[in-house]
């Protein structure tokens, strides 16, 4: 949370990897069909986070991308 009010894309939402699991599925399910940039500071936790869109079951309803090098890199 530190990070996103840190810093952060515009209209980016916030979705900590720590509760990913519980927050992620109401946030995908508006996504569907959408393509979703995923990111953090420097990328390792975003692919974290494509790895459990994958385990809930949503690699197929949301085309998720991870953004290599995270918010630094895109800065």
């Amino acid at each position: 949370r530190d990070e996103f009010e840190a810093e952060h894309v515009e209209h980016s939402i916030n979705v900590p990897l720590s509760h990913f699991a519980s927050v992620a599925p109401g946030v995908l399910n508006q996504l569907r069909d959408r393509d979703v940039l995923i990111l953090c500071r420097g990328g390792n936790r975003a692919r974290l986070a494509a790895e459990q869109i994958a385990q809930l079951g949503y690699a197929d309803k949301v085309k998720a991308k991870v953004y290599e090098g995270g918010i630094l890199e895109w800065k």
